[in-house]
């Protein structure tokens, strides 16, 4: 994204075909392009880039309990061949301007990690504060379960030794924060779970609790956001 600023800004400055450019994609009129000039010859103003940080948030390859229909918290299971394959394939459709993985310890995560990383030739991390949520007492059951359900819509409540949403979301808006003071330029893929995708999404998207509830990022898709 780009901005225009007093010298008193940050930045550098661009050459006049930039500046052109970036007020005619703007939509200035030609009255205010002439405008920006002669200030800008004044050397009132200088043109700056800004670079933001984007994070893709993408969640691992189908696994045994996901071909199942079972509910897969931290317990730790494999890719199927068919989540080798879908992870394979996210290699393929993420955007080449990454410049590092982050990914959960769980073995989903780290097989899907290194097809990615492997593919796209950068260097991928493991973060204990990417794991799925702990669903206690329903891990292995299947999602359809009523008292499994019943617990996923009251998001201050425990998991029967397992963790509550808001613990989830507690631990990964803490991991957001910080990774965006650790890298504020760089492009960061975030290879996690279900439900940390979607405590992520609503880091930067405003959802109502039946949206929340409903929302379910695919395996091996993933989303895009800007910081």
């Amino acid at each position: 994204m780009s901005r225009i600023t007093n010298k008193r800004g940050l930045g550098r400055e661009r050459k006049d075909e930039n500046l052109l450019s970036f007020l005619v994609r703007e939509k200035y009129d030609d009255r205010e392009i002439n405008e920006w000039y002669n200030v800008r010859n004044q050397g009132e103003l200088e043109f700056v880039e800004e670079v933001f940080m984007k994070l893709y948030v993408a969640r691992h390859g189908q696994t045994v309990w996901n071909a199942q229909n079972k509910v897969c918290g931290i317990t730790d299971v494999n890719l199927t061949e068919k989540g080798i394959e879908q992870a394979e394939q996210l290699a393929e459709i993420i955007p080449d301007d990454i410049d590092m993985i982050i990914t959960s310890p769980l073995k989903r995560a780290v097989e899907t990690s290194k097809i990615v990383a492997s593919k796209m030739k950068v260097p991928f991390h493991i973060e204990e504060l990417l794991i799925e949520q702990n669903y206690g007492i329903y891990e292995g059951v299947d999602r359809k379960d009523t008292r499994f359900l019943n617990n996923k819509r009251n998001f201050a409540y425990k998991y029967p030794g397992g963790e509550s949403m808001m613990q989830v979301a507690y631990r990964v808006y803490g991991f957001i924060e910080r990774i965006k003071k650790e890298y504020p330029q760089k492009n960061i893929l975030l290879i996690s779970h279900g439900g940390v995708c979607r405590i992520i999404r609503t880091y930067f998207t405003d959802m109502t609790n039946d949206e929340f509830f409903h929302y379910t990022l695919e395996n091996a898709k993933y989303e895009e956001y800007e910081v």
